[in-house]
């Protein structure tokens, strides 16, 4: 790509006398080198040089709104019709080939496909995640990184990354079947206020759809300017409590303990509010509650608590409580031995039910430690539950 720039600029030095300016000189018959050519050779040269203009001409207006000029990727993203801005997000994206907006998560699905591409915002700068995007680092969030592309996009510095999953199962993902094996391909991006992950998963059968997924990522851009962000469907406080937002996307906010970056391991905390638009009726409503009780705490040994009618912001729900079995400690028993004795932990899940809309709002935390405590907080955040009133 430079060499070809180089190239451009030389033969673009010529009179319309038919001379070369060469190496600044005008008239001159030097190359940049210093070599007298005799008049039949410069003519040779000329003619060969005008050739190669054509050529680089041609392979820039290929390449002109994706150069990739080694292990550098520079993408130049204008704004296009094909573009769909992500809802609740600063993300503008073409989406991948056959899919739609989920209405599940933040992001686009293919389902015949069994295609993923989930957009998560994180209110840190790309600069300090950037250090953490390593093969080392993302193996423990179960990513084999197979291959790493540097990106300037619209100017700014980002990360693709492709490579396998194996750090959960396949409900995790929506992807793999059992035994089907998972590709990942991850774009990361931001500025100096936030960043943005695209990550997409998809069966390794399906041999076009890393492809797809990777020309869908470097189509982003980064707050567009146009209206985004629609107006805020409901909003909580975590006001009084240990709890800080620690990213938003789509309606969903995280929060944990003092704001700490959101991880796929939880130490201590994390609440997670969301909504979306199910028909659900009444009488399916508190079995909507047990499953959804049911799937978030999956990963762990369980106890229902207990479970009780509740409503917030003037909309009616079921909330449900949990013992959890999380981690452990070693504890001194009284002959002087070791034992290890769980740390008491509880899992949360809050369902309201708009009842003149298809609207569900949904409520969900863990405590690791602290678990009485952090329970009560979880109430807390739930109980600040409203919504906009129309305009």
């Amino acid at each position: 790509m430079k060499a070809q720039i180089r190239l451009i600029s030389l033969v673009s030095r010529v009179l319309s006398n038919g001379r070369f300016i060469v190496g600044g000189q005008k008239g001159g018959d030097l190359n940049p080198c210093g070599v007298t050519f005799p008049g039949t050779a410069k003519r040779r040269l000329g003619s060969l040089i005008s050739m190669s203009l054509i050529i680089s001409a041609a392979l820039l207006a290929v390449a002109s709104s994706s150069v990739d000029a080694g292990s550098m990727v520079y993408k130049n993203n204008p704004l296009t019709a094909q573009h769909v801005l992500v809802p609740g997000t600063h993300v503008a994206i073409v989406p991948p080939s056959g899919a739609t907006l989920s209405s599940s998560f933040t992001g686009f699905l293919n389902e015949p496909r069994r295609v993923t591409c989930e957009i998560r915002e994180v209110l840190t700068p790309f600069a300090n995640i950037e250090p953490s995007l390593t093969p080392e680092k993302l193996e423990g969030e179960g990513i084999a990184v197979q291959d790493t592309t540097d990106v300037n996009l619209n100017g700014k510095p980002a990360k693709l990354i492709a490579g396998t999953y194996s750090g959960a199962d396949s409900a995790s993902t929506g992807v793999g079947e059992a035994g089907e094996g998972i590709g990942v391909v991850m774009f990361v991006f931001g500025n100096d206020r936030l960043t943005v992950f695209v990550k997409g998963y998809y069966p390794l059968s399906d041999k076009s759809a890393a492809a797809q997924l990777r020309n869908s990522m470097l189509s982003a851009i980064l707050e567009p300017k146009q209206k985004e962000n629609p107006a805020e469907p409901y909003t909580i406080s975590a006001a009084g409590t240990e709890f800080k937002l620690a990213d938003e996307a789509g309606g969903t906010k995280r929060f944990t303990i003092g704001g700490k970056p959101y991880g796929s391991t939880i130490s201590d905390a994390i609440f997670i509010s969301s909504f979306f638009t199910q028909a659900i009726t009444r009488d399916e409503q508190a079995g909507f509650a047990d499953k959804s009780a049911e799937q978030f705490l999956s990963k762990y040994e369980h106890t229902i608590l207990s479970k009780r009618n509740i409503q917030y912001g003037g909309i009616p729900g079921i909330e449900i409580i949990a013992d959890v079995k999380g981690n452990e400690r070693r504890d001194r028993t009284a002959s002087g031995g070791t034992v290890m004795r769980p740390i008491p932990a509880r899992g949360y899940v809050a369902v309201l039910f708009d009842p003149n809309s298809d609207l569900v709002y949904s409520f969900t935390g863990i405590a690791l430690q602290n678990a009485e405590g952090y329970l009560s907080q979880f109430i807390r955040i739930t109980s600040t539950f409203s919504r906009p009133q129309p305009k």
